[in-house]
């Protein structure tokens, strides 16, 4: 099965078919690693990161 930016495996067998599936098709390694560099800076971009942080300690103050 494949995911946003990646796959999700059922079986050891499957972890083997995928990993071949990226030596393989270049263009499949590309775009997930495309789609993996987006995700990682939607999500952990300094800007996100910090924000959780304050809203962490004004949920810590709150309490």
């Amino acid at each position: 099965m494949f995911s946003e930016a990646g796959f999700v495996c059922k079986s050891e067998d499957e972890i083997v078919e995928r990993i071949i599936d990226l030596i393989e098709d270049e263009k499949l390694r590309k775009q997930l690693s495309l789609k993996a560099r987006m995700l990682a800076e939607k999500y952990f971009n300094e800007d996100v990161v910090f924000q959780k942080y304050v809203e962490l300690y004004k949920s810590m103050e709150e309490r």
